[in-house]
């Protein structure tokens, strides 16, 4: 099971590659109880100023996860910056255990601070960040 929050589709793409259906935070926010279990779990989000977006903030804090083995993606343009370790502990502090966490450097969208057909233009290997990241989850990689 995997859920993920995408405003451009960078983590769309992501959620897609680690998984046949991944499931929309947006969506799944929606729902008055959200208790989910499952032998493994994934969430898929970008980095927004160093920490989760509110939106992933809020379905961690809300939702209720079963699960063996749970696994962050985290996506950015520019840096990663301590967004892994915040996470971490965030999610520590909402009773969510994070197993591994991974991090995946795609095209910067932040419009006011980078130029985008400058940015679509870099190859950042994306695919064998994706790649290499899903290997680390099969492998339940700490």
């Amino acid at each position: 099971m995997l859920f993920y929050f995408s405003a451009t589709g960078n983590c769309l793409h992501v959620a897609r590659n680690l998984d046949d259906n991944p499931l929309s935070i947006a969506q799944e926010l929606k729902k008055d109880e959200r208790v989910y279990q499952d032998e493994t779990m994934g969430l898929v989000s970008p980095i927004y100023g160093g920490e989760l977006p509110t939106i992933v903030q809020d379905f961690i804090a809300t939702s209720t996860f079963q699960t063996d083995y749970f696994y962050v993606v985290l996506t950015y343009g520019n840096l990663d910056t301590a967004a892994a370790e915040w996470t971490y502990y965030f999610a520590k502090s909402h009773r969510v255990n994070i197993d591994y966490i991974g991090t995946i450097k795609m095209v910067d969208n932040y419009l006011t601070a980078f130029d985008m057909n400058e940015q679509m233009a870099m190859d950042k290997h994306e695919d064998e960040q994706i790649r290499q990241v899903k290997a680390n989850i099969l492998a339940r990689l700490p």
